[in-house]
């Protein structure tokens, strides 16, 4: 059985005593591709430097919707995009949670450039929406005519549909395993299984087995095993399905 996280966070300081272990982790469960998400340019550049060190981690490198840009952020991150373990552009997209975050031109605008860099370089997108979604619907309407996934997917059927329609993919985190979880399980049960793909988003929203505790990448296989009694499939049949979108979507 093979599984992929497709959104981890490696790079973050929850795993700097004990990365390998964490790796081992993963391919002892069957997690046996990473992508890993840099943030910001610091991140990204922490990111390939994990990707360098294991040969089944990858990475996407791109600016989050709640960061404050700095000139030649942007620049720094197309240059970066062009290593050869990048597999995607971002996480980016729209962000309006807190008030200190840029406004919504602003978030738009360098949305759009993240965009048009995967575009140039025949890269998919890793979107981040949160309390953005009408926005978001709006912007994608406008702009969807580039490959992406909506990471953590966390709202209801109505707008996972809108996403397909529009040609997108959906990802899970352990988000889908928790108990009070019933618009994302609604949604988990109905979606056609060639737009779905699973994460961990670690180190946070560890499955419900590990609620509190850090997140890691292999955890995705508690996140398939729910996926799997969900959709009346056996875990080696989610597997093999969520590992292909992952493999075709991402090229790895």
């Amino acid at each position: 059985m093979k599984l992929i996280d497709t959104h981890a966070h490696l790079d973050f300081p929850q795993f700097k005593d004990d990365l390998d272990q964490v790796v081992k982790n993963a391919k002892e469960k069957g997690v046996y591709k990473i992508v890993n998400i840099g943030c910001n340019p610091e991140r990204a550049k922490a990111c390939l430097e994990i990707a360098d060190r294991f040969e089944n981690v990858f990475c996407a490198v791109g600016i989050h919707p709640d960061e404050h840009v700095k000139e030649g952020d942007f620049e720094e991150i197309s240059k970066l995009a062009r290593h050869k373990k990048v597999v995607a552009i971002g996480e980016c997209g729209l962000d309006f949670f807190r008030e200190e975050n840029p406004d919504r031109k602003i978030q738009e605008e360098m949305f759009l450039r993240h965009i048009n860099l995967a575009k140039s370089l025949y890269k998919p997108v890793v979107v981040h929406f949160r309390n953005a979604y009408d926005e978001a619907l709006d912007f994608l309407i406008r702009h969807h005519d580039f490959e992406f996934v909506v990471h953590c997917f966390s709202e209801d059927l109505r707008f996972a549909e809108k996403i397909i329609e529009l040609g997108g993919m959906i990802s899970f985190t352990g988000i889908l395993t928790f108990k009070n979880a019933k618009l994302i399980k609604e949604v988990a049960s109905s979606l056609p299984l060639d737009r779905i793909m699973l994460e961990t988003d670690c180190p946070f929203l560890a499955p419900q087995r590990y609620r509190g505790e850090r997140c890691e990448p292999a955890y995705v296989y508690e996140i398939a095993d729910y996926l799997a009694d969900l959709r009346d499939l056996s875990l080696a049949e989610i597997a093999e399905i969520t590992t292909f979108n992952a493999e075709r979507f991402f090229g790895i």
